[in-house]
């Protein structure tokens, strides 16, 4: 959650044509559907994997190794690929520069 609104600053910056509520709005709307894709998946992974609710903390190693999974490694490797993609953002300078005094 932190790291995407952490780029949104320079996202506006480096499109001064496009109004600020637009990267915003599309941000939030991505942010909704991967939210629910994500729930979705993770749900069909639970059921796949043999988790039953009403059994509690005794779960079949299959479910307990999907939560493993979800819970430590995947999210792991995503972080990792986040930060390999945000290398190539392009660093134009900005913060480089001088702020412009609002007269």
């Amino acid at each position: 959650y932190l790291i995407p609104w952490a780029l949104l600053p320079d996202a506006i910056d480096a499109d001064p044509e496009k109004p600020a509520g637009q990267y915003s709005a599309w941000m939030v709307f991505t942010q909704k559907i991967c939210i629910s894709f994500a729930l979705f998946f993770f749900g069909n992974l639970m059921s796949l994997s043999g988790y039953v609710a009403s059994r509690g903390m005794i779960q079949p190693d299959s479910a307990l190794v999907a939560i493993r999974l979800c819970m430590g490694i995947i999210p792991a490797v995503l972080v990792v690929l986040g930060l390999v993609v945000m290398r190539r953002w392009p660093d134009k300078g900005l913060h480089l520069q001088p702020a412009s005094s609002a007269s």
